[in-house]
């Protein structure tokens, strides 16, 4: 049972987080006490600010092969992903139409955007390495109906915080 069982896990981390230049627009259509109220064609801001972003994915699984030989490996595979992103402006400037907005440079922490993204997965996994060979080919394909996102968009400076939620369908297809 055991040698025919794995467990796999991975971690990855972002190390440079200089992201470069976001580029940040919203729209109005109707304003009520100058705020804007349905989204539209027209700019109600404009900002362009250097972004620093922070990253980190792990994924773990387990696979059983059922299928089992001296150069080939075919099994079920059950696990999770989880990935997050970062994103944080700093200096920058931006532009508006509305006056209660502040405009021209900014020194300070203006925009923060958060997204986490959930898979929980199963799929099927094989694998073919060849003997006396140090090359093998590994493919697998996988699916999840539980897929989650959400996020937060806070333009801090503005005193605005958007927050979004959806859950979805996966299938992937890698090696």
């Amino acid at each position: 049972f055991l040698e025919r069982l794995q467990v796999n896990a991975g971690v990855w981390k972002s190390l440079d987080d200089e992201a470069g230049t976001m580029k940040d627009s919203d729209w109005f259509d109707e304003i009520s006490d100058l705020l804007y109220i349905i989204y539209g064609d027209d700019k109600a801001i404009y900002g362009e600010f250097d972004a620093t972003v922070d990253a980190v994915q792990f994924d773990v699984n387990i696979r059983y092969d059922i299928l089992r030989g001296s150069s080939i490996a075919l099994g079920p595979v059950l696990g999770y992903s989880y990935t997050k992103w970062k994103w944080k402006t700093g200096d920058g400037y931006q532009i508006s139409p509305l006056p209660d907005y502040d405009v021209g440079n900014v020194t300070v922490t203006g925009i923060v955007y958060e997204q986490v993204i959930q898979v929980p997965y199963l799929g099927l996994a094989f694998s073919l390495s060849p003997n006396h060979s140090s090359l093998g080919l590994n493919l697998y394909t996988l699916y999840s109906p539980l897929v989650r996102c959400d996020d937060i968009d806070d333009h801090v400076i503005r005193y605005k915080e958007s927050t979004g939620h959806t859950e979805g369908t996966s299938f992937s297809l890698g090696g």
